[in-house]
């Protein structure tokens, strides 16, 4: 299922935390997630959305257990999503990503597709399918 993108977003992969971080996807969400519309989750992935990147708690998801190298800046276990600009903060394998929705490489084909032909849709099309009730920008699970 992909994510939404919000304006920045922190997305790690739920593996990564059931492994790596103290408390796993529990504390994570504890840790993180705001109870907003920002908090995103799918079969493979967490998002939280972000206004500013250096919003994102690095040193918590350091002294949780994840791995940041700060003179790069780069991670193998998170990644910092734009929905502007440049789409990713560092290079990521593990995500793909187009201007309005992120997934996990391994996410099935139905969504994968259904992510790409929302992202390949004419800005005008999405709102007026939003108008008539179909929110194409919010993360969805197939």
């Amino acid at each position: 299922m992909p994510l939404s993108i919000d304006i920045y977003m922190l997305v790690v992969p739920k593996k990564v935390l059931e492994t790596r971080y103290t408390g796993g996807i529990a504390q994570f969400k504890k840790d993180f997630f705001r109870g907003t519309d920002a908090d995103m989750e799918d079969g493979e992935l967490l998002g939280v959305g972000y206004m500013d990147p250096e919003d994102v708690d690095v040193e918590k998801l350091m002294m949780r257990g994840l791995y940041f190298n700060r003179s790069e800046p780069f991670s193998e276990d998170f990644v910092i999503v734009s929905r502007y600009g440049d789409p990713l903060l560092w290079p990521c394998k593990w995500l793909i990503q187009n201007s309005l929705h992120a997934w996990h490489v391994d996410a099935s084909e139905e969504n994968k597709k259904r992510a790409e032909e929302i992202g390949n849709m004419p800005f005008d099309r999405i709102i007026e399918l939003m108008d008539k009730g179909q929110n194409l920008l919010a993360s969805f699970w197939l």
